[in-house]
């Protein structure tokens, strides 16, 4: 079979790009609160979180659920997300939203459910409005998990008020790049 050069012209990234930038944000942000309340130094070093053999996302996602740091509405607005990103990341084919949105079975229907749009626009304005909305509501999870490792960290023990003082400016970092990511979306 011979590679078909054509398709590297073909290859519109400008949808896949800020999604795969939220998704490697808001994975690495998740691990890290993870390795947080696991007591883990640092999640780049840890075989479970960070390496080719670590806990997939979902894994991850269903350990933040047993542990109290997420509701199950959370996690269908992570696993949406995430199906979003797996699709522009792994189908050549997926290069608009319709496209991309077209191959997760209801999920068109689920986004268009869960943030109305005005009906009398392109489709594709409506699934991109959509997904804006669901990555808005990805960083406003990822913040309240952020949020709850803090509280749960501070208890009665000065050392850890500090640490979660400095977690706060974090948190505001972590915020900020979010928020720059989902500005590229739109």
């Amino acid at each position: 079979m011979e590679f078909r050069k054509e398709l590297l012209a073909d290859i519109n990234v400008e949808n896949r790009i800020p999604i795969l930038r939220m998704a490697l944000l808001m994975e690495a942000q998740i691990s890290d609160l993870i390795a947080n309340l696991l007591g883990m130094e640092d999640y780049k070093t840890a075989k479970s979180l960070n390496k080719s053999s670590s806990l997939s996302f979902n894994q991850k996602i269903m350990l933040l659920i047993d542990i109290g740091a997420l509701d199950k509405e959370a996690q269908t607005i992570f696993t949406k997300f995430m199906e979003i990103r797996n699709v522009f990341m792994h189908d050549i084919w997926a290069d608009t939203y319709e496209k991309c949105v077209a191959k997760i079975d209801g999920l068109e229907k689920w986004l268009l459910k869960t943030y109305e749009q005005d009906k009398n626009l392109p489709k594709e304005l409506q699934l991109r409005s959509a997904i804006e909305s669901l990555c808005s509501a990805v960083i406003g999870n990822t913040l309240r998990i952020v949020e709850l490792v803090i509280e749960r960290s501070v208890g009665n023990d000065p050392m850890k008020a500090i640490n979660a003082y400095m977690k706060g400016d974090a948190l505001k970092d972590v915020a900020n790049h979010l928020d720059c990511v989902s500005k590229t979306i739109k």
